[in-house]
């Protein structure tokens, strides 16, 4: 059973659907304490961190083989679920070998808390985590060739659900979603609904 769930895990993760929400007007990007020069990472795995909220967020990296300055690459973020971190997430989305297949860059976040977690709620409730993730996107922008027409996000379980807030709620920077067994609580799709009306 287990084995099944980490084939059909893995088959979901290459499956990037369009989301469905419209193009909103452009997020402006949350502050970030430092920037890194163009240029900075090179092929290979990094785990780092970034100021975001006046809090230390943390998260892994997975440049490809392929990666080469200069020539744009298509961005993917991968959400860890409750109680997991982004090294699990790693290990368990085998991500980082369909990467350097295919030629994209992954990051991997971490949720604050004890259990670790994303925060999703109906109206401001979670807007700290989003901050973060677009913060995050921000910076690797500065420090990799990234195509802006082609960021990605995706999650299971309680990763899930914060990838649908991020593609409805900032649909002018995430280009799809592909959330992996998660559900969304009614009070936030009653939100989302009210958007978007």
């Amino acid at each position: 059973m287990h084995a099944m769930r980490r084939v059909l895990v893995r088959v979901c993760y290459l499956t990037l659907f369009f989301t469905a929400c419209a193009r909103l007007p452009e997020t402006p990007p949350p502050n970030v304490s430092t920037t890194p020069a163009q240029g900075k990472y090179i092929p290979g795995d990094d785990a780092e961190t970034i100021q975001s909220g006046g809090q230390t967020r943390r998260y892994r990296l997975h440049v490809p083989t392929a990666y080469r300055a200069g020539a744009a690459m298509a961005l993917v973020l991968n959400l860890h679920g409750l109680n997991e971190n982004a090294g699990m997430q790693e290990r368990l989305s085998g991500m980082s070998a369909k990467a350097d297949q295919a030629g994209f860059v992954v990051t991997y976040p971490e949720g604050l808390g004890t259990p670790q977690y994303w925060k999703i709620g109906p109206n401001e409730a979670g807007v700290e985590d989003q901050d973060f993730l677009l913060a995050l996107i921000r910076y690797l922008q500065a420090g990799l060739t990234i195509d802006p027409a082609r960021i990605y996000v995706t999650g299971i379980s309680n990763g899930a659900e914060m990838t649908e807030r991020m593609g409805c709620a900032h649909a002018d920077v995430i280009a799809a979603i592909a959330p992996v067994s998660g559900a969304t609580s009614a009070a936030s799709a009653a939100t989302q609904r009210a958007r978007f009306r």
